[in-house]
């Protein structure tokens, strides 16, 4: 074979794997020129990293101008199923100003495509919460000492190119001082303004209150509107860190102990969540939402270990079609109480 065709078909390789690449993930401007600035003869340096992402970016919205459908191989259906167990502690409006709550955390979470071509997926998951009183005045009242609750989350959502957004409802049945039943919607926005940062909004949305009685008392609980911009990064090592800053309305300030009081005008609300593989199965997951002002507004946080059975949890969270919302806790679904 001549010298000029073996130049030839090498070009031609190379200038395929040019147009993919710039196709199916991004490329340092600085390390590799543009395909149309490239001569005969110039070859392109790639490692073998990047026959990975090749494969398996396009899963990744940040990556793709356009849905990549059919470009990741071997897809398991179930590789979005991951099971969670943790700490939690929670304070918040319905705890009456005098109360707090620690306990575990079990949550089971799943996402598929529904509409694969055009980036739409669907989730579902559900948690339990089983959670003590931290504070004795409850007891001293007559009330009970624990609170169970459970949390239904199910919803859609959609990636295409670099941008995203998803809606779910949230279902809270819950056996404290009193069983009541509780529903919000939780939509979310995303732009990925760099392949490992993105940017977006998170709203909740009121959907159903319910009565509750304590200490003869009738008492309204009902989950508290809010909304905030966030900002989240991916590191190289399968970290991510997310941080935001928003409003909610107002809320209860009422006490047990002193009686009625205001509601407290629209507050601050703040708060960050990470995800961490330790290896490729297991990752710790840690959250908190915090809403001003400290002593009557809310203070949730969980930390605990979440177990991915198809041994993917270093790129999990970032595959296209993972939940776009987690499962409701009480860092996402904030509980008011009025007397």
């Amino acid at each position: 074979m001549s010298t000029v065709v073996k130049e030839c078909i090498r070009f031609s390789l190379v200038s395929i794997m040019a147009m993919i690449s710039s196709t199916c993930f991004a490329v340092d401007d600085n390390q590799t020129a543009p395909f149309e600035q490239l001569e005969f003869g110039d070859t392109l340096d790639f490692e073998p990293d990047d026959w990975v992402r090749l494969q398996t970016d396009c899963d990744q919205p940040y990556n793709c101008a356009q849905p990549c459908s059919g470009s990741v191989p071997n897809r398991h259906p179930l590789e979005q199923l991951s099971l969670f167990g943790a700490i939690d502690g929670s304070k918040q409006p319905q705890d009456y100003g005098v109360n707090a709550d620690l306990g575990v955390r079990l949550r089971g979470q799943y996402s598929a495509p529904l509409a694969e071509r055009y980036g739409i997926g669907y989730q579902i998951g559900s948690a339990l919460t089983w959670s003590d009183n931290a504070v004795q005045v409850f007891e001293l009242l007559g009330e009970d000492t624990t609170r169970f609750q459970n949390f239904t989350t199910v919803g859609l959502f959609q990636r295409v190119g670099k941008w995203g957004w998803g809606g779910v409802f949230d279902y809270l049945y819950q056996d404290g001082f009193d069983d009541s039943s509780l529903g919000q919607f939780r939509g979310r926005l995303t732009y990925d303004i760099t392949r490992n940062t993105q940017i977006g909004f998170t709203g909740r949305l009121r959907a159903f209150d319910d009565e509750a009685e304590f200490s003869g008392n009738s008492v309204t609980l009902r989950s508290i509107n809010q909304g905030s911009l966030f900002l989240r990064h991916f590191f190289e090592t399968g970290v991510q860190t997310t941080c935001w800053f928003g409003l909610a309305e107002e809320h209860g300030e009422s006490n047990a102990a002193f009686g009625a009081a205001p509601a407290h005008d629209d507050a601050v609300v703040f708060g960050a969540d990470f995800v961490a593989p330790l290896n490729d199965s297991l990752a710790l997951f840690g959250e908190t939402n915090l809403m001003t002002p400290a002593d009557t507004g809310t203070v949730d946080a969980f930390l605990g270990v979440a177990w991915y059975p198809f041994t993917n949890a270093k790129t999990a969270h970032r595959a296209r079609f993972s939940p776009m919302l987690p499962v409701a806790a009480p860092t996402s679904f904030s509980v008011d109480l009025l007397p």
